[in-house]
């Protein structure tokens, strides 16, 4: 067991003197299996709202009112003082969405999604003149032949 941990559990005076800390078998076997157990619960909970918050805004991307609705019908339904932060794609569509949502909720804060920003920037820098031919000879080097 680590020293920092045997000496966090000794500061815990207030609680007894005698406690002991956990051993390290028991940190990774039930008590881990409890964690594991509770956290499955809180997860499952948060899942079982998931049908009733899950909408397919696949037909309406480009619109940006309705996406703007669709939005904020779900935090509506959420409870506005429990939602804080709007995570969406980076497309046009859900950033003037989620400004007008900004714009009525003013305790909301809208983030892009990191992953598609990261596309969006590896591909601008795919497209820099320097990196265009090293970019291009790459791509042929991992080309599948039969």
């Amino acid at each position: 067991m680590l020293m920092c941990t045997k000496r966090m559990v000794r500061s815990i005076g207030q609680y007894g003197r005698e406690l002991k800390p956990p051993t390290s078998y028991e940190l990774r076997t039930w008590i881990l299996n409890e964690e594991v157990k509770t956290t499955t619960t809180i997860v499952d909970d948060i899942k079982a709202t998931w049908k009733k918050t899950t909408v397919d805004a696949s037909n309406c991307i480009k619109n940006t009112h309705k996406l703007f609705e669709l939005l904020d019908a779900v935090i509506e339904e959420n409870d506005e003082e429990l939602v804080v932060q709007v995570v969406t794609d980076n497309v046009s569509g859900y950033k003037a969405a989620s400004a007008l949502l900004m714009e009525k909720r003013k305790g909301l804060y809208w983030t892009p999604c990191a992953a598609h920003c990261i596309d969006l920037m590896l591909k601008k820098i795919g497209d820099l003149p320097q990196n265009k031919y090293a970019l291009l000879k790459a791509k042929k080097s991992q080309q599948i032949h039969p």
